[in-house]
């Protein structure tokens, strides 16, 4: 196989220093795939773990790889060591499993705060517990859920189950022959526990490979590898997806708001044009796509699930005090609804009702968006929209359409930007120039929605439309109908 001097470079290192742990900071369409393979051969790998932050990505990868390489997410390897072997039983908790008498609210807190002890590199709860600086009230009271998971009285979540995984790697009770390698895709985007897991594992050679640049899923208790953990660290700037022009104005928006220090190489491509995507930041834009498309008759295909995509859509358009049960995460919504009828005359119309909470959500983007969707094209519209995008599911179009976070590792020959993604990045770039912010300066959010756009724009090989903030000056204003208020 011909590899870049790029890859060559990190062939050959490995090869002198393998136990010198490797990471390799790459951008996107990189051949992650190829450079993998060829340690693979120059190692004379027998046994060797690919982790995945997936299970598409870990299934496409099997069919690459030599089959020395077994290809895997976390979850499914820890699941593989620890599930059956002590009795687990897999299932959820929620909100409700904590004391009643505790404000509703608060327990999604302190729910939060149980997934994010799961997620961290902390394998003992009360160094975990002094780090959050967590009331004495939070700790006895996740603690007490911990326990009763330990002792099957409440069920395992998958979060628990790759905690204990990484508890026993820790104290020593779970023993692997050594890999000949361990490579861990995505490291720009994994939580603190994988990373953990990964270094507690025993192998030959390491190596950490990903795009610091496609972090996206702070909210999820993810970290940039790069930035924390010890290595040789190599970059890979030659895209094979990507082409030279597309890659060039990428190129000029990392340097002005993400990593002035990136470099980022295309390849020349053929205009030939066989699969298009849609991106879009909110779900509701995507509705409002479909809605333009069922009008057309233009088939279409989704990458996520109608019901995930509905899912927040649906919950608005259902709620009044005699609701009986909406998800879990929207429970706050139903708090908001009966302040609201206790303040007001319970007559009022239920246009009324979404107006009221899109003016306190008015910061909130997803829901703001949302509600204002529903505004425009009412209950039977969202209803009927459902229903026709529940048979695009299984359809087989060259039109893609998904939310920018559902796009990540997915790439087609076109892709068009929506108008929301514009916006949300825009508001963000006028910040850092009005108030001279460099990227570090920013909150892990705003961080996180650069990461996105960028994530959105390289899923194109050939043509890339509507992507009007990769060359964007502080000037003029972007306006849509569901995105302004």
């Amino acid at each position: 196989m011909n590899l870049t001097h790029e890859q060559q470079l990190i062939v050959d290192h490995i090869k002198s220093y393998p136990s010198l742990p490797t990471l390799v900071n790459s951008v996107a369409g990189s051949g992650k795939t190829t450079l993998l393979t060829a340690i693979a051969n120059t190692l004379q790998s027998t046994r060797a773990l690919y982790l995945a932050y997936n299970k598409s990505i870990a299934t496409e990868a099997s069919r690459k790889f030599p089959k020395s390489v077994l290809c895997s997410t976390i979850h499914s390897f820890a699941y593989r060591s620890v599930v059956s072997e002590y009795g687990l039983t897999i299932g959820n908790i929620t909100y409700r499993d904590f004391p009643s008498s505790i404000h509703y609210t608060y327990r999604l807190e302190l729910s939060e705060l149980l997934r994010a002890f799961f997620l961290s590199r902390f394998t003992d709860f009360t160094e975990f517990s002094t780090h959050k600086q967590l009331t004495e009230f939070e700790h006895t009271t996740i603690l007490d859920i911990i326990s009763r998971i330990e002792s099957k009285d409440l069920p395992c979540t998958h979060d628990y189950y790759l905690k204990f995984f990484h508890i026993l790697l820790q104290k020593g009770l779970i023993e692997y022959e050594p890999f000949d390698f361990i490579a861990l895709d995505e490291a720009g985007d994994v939580n603190p526990v994988t990373l953990a897991i990964v270094q507690l594992l025993p192998a030959k050679t390491k190596i950490l490979v990903g795009d610091s640049r496609q972090n996206i899923y702070a909210f999820n208790h993810t970290i940039n590898c790069f930035s924390v953990a010890q290595g040789t660290h190599f970059n890979m700037s030659q895209s094979f997806r990507v082409s030279s022009s597309i890659a060039s104005d990428v190129q000029t928006f990392c340097h002005n708001y993400i990593d002035p220090s990136m470099t980022f190489v295309g390849t020349p491509q053929s205009h030939t044009i066989s699969t298009k995507a849609f991106i879009a930041r909110t779900n509701a834009f995507l509705i409002s796509k479909m809605m333009e498309l069922n009008e057309l008759n233009t088939p279409y295909t989704l990458v996520r699930s109608a019901d995930d995509i509905f899912k927040l859509s649906r919950t608005l358009c259902s709620l009044s005090p005699a609701t009986k049960y909406v998800p879990p995460e929207y429970n706050y919504l139903m708090d908001d609804i009966n302040d609201y009828y206790t303040d007001y005359d319970i007559r009022l119309q239920y246009k009324t009702i979404l107006s009221y909470l899109a003016h306190i959500y008015k910061d909130d983007l997803v829901l703001s968006t949302t509600i204002r969707l529903i505004l425009r094209y009412r209950k039977d519209g969202i209803t009927k929209c459902y229903e026709e995008a529940k048979r695009h599911e299984k359809l087989k179009t060259t039109l893609l359409l998904g939310t920018a976070h559902s796009f990540k590792g997915l790439e087609v020959d076109e892709v068009y930007i929506a108008d929301d993604l514009n916006s949300a990045t825009a508001s963000i770039q006028t910040n850092m120039y009005i108030n001279n912010l460099k990227y570090s300066d920013l909150s892990h959010e705003d961080q996180g929605e650069l990461n996105l756009y960028y994530v959105a724009c390289t899923r194109a090989r050939v043509s890339l439309l509507n992507a009007t903030q990769l060359l964007y000056t502080p000037k003029g204003d972007y306006h849509n109908e569901l995105f302004d208020s």
